[in-house]
């Protein structure tokens, strides 16, 4: 599913309830959230939540064995987040 299909989906199948995104980034997905749930004039509110600021650093239950993730991978500017979403 892409992120304005996961909103169809939501509607359509009548799913009550508010929408919560853990790991904002950037708030793109959020924003076509946003604009799906108005073309089909559905009021929902959405709680966003991230650090701004990145993971803690991982310990070794918290990767792959290839450390795919590292703390700076998830950092986002929140002034790019405002400027980018306005």
């Amino acid at each position: 599913m892409n992120d304005s299909t996961v909103i169809d989906y939501i509607v359509d199948c009548k799913i009550k309830g508010d929408l919560v995104e853990c790991g904002v980034q950037d708030g793109r997905i959020e924003k076509i959230w946003i604009e799906r749930l108005k073309q089909k004039n559905e009021l929902r509110d959405i709680y966003m939540y991230d650090t701004f600021t990145g993971l803690t650093e991982p310990s070794e239950k918290d990767v792959g064995i290839n450390n795919q993730y590292r703390n700076a991978d998830v950092v986002m500017n929140t002034w790019k987040v405002h400027n980018r979403n306005g």
